[in-house]
């Protein structure tokens, strides 16, 4: 796995799987300016690679405010998400409702994704 350099809020971590990418991202705290920062690296390596199907799993402990949630979610596509199926794993169930409110905004948008709490049901998904 590569990781992102220490100085970040977060550790991201991306992995190279058969017909996807895996990214994992871990922190403490999440707002609208850590969530740009994580998606547009994450952008960045699917352009580099050029895969089409994405997993996410967020393992960051703090959840988001609504409004920054409907921000991000809003510009995904713009970000290059667009056409790319994202499965997006958060480790706190908690958490769920908020990542599906996130999937809707950004499927009226043009992003193809769905929220989940098990990675296995994701990967399932991801790859049908």
């Amino acid at each position: 796995m590569n990781t992102a350099p220490d100085n970040k809020p977060y550790d991201l971590k991306f992995e190279t799987r058969e017909g996807y990418l895996y990214a994992y991202v871990a922190g403490e705290h999440d707002n609208y300016d850590i969530c740009v920062a994580y998606w547009a690296e994450i952008s960045k390596k699917l352009a580099e690679i050029r895969v089409d199907r994405l997993m996410i799993v967020e393992d960051i402990v703090e959840e988001s405010q609504i409004a920054d949630v409907y921000e991000l979610a809003s510009q995904l596509a713009d970000m290059g998400f667009r056409g790319i199926r994202i499965a997006f794993v958060d480790r706190y169930s908690s958490h769920l409702e908020l990542n599906e409110f996130g999937v809707l905004v950004g499927s009226n948008r043009g992003v193809i994704g769905h929220a989940f709490s098990d990675e296995a049901a994701a990967e399932k998904w991801l790859m049908e």
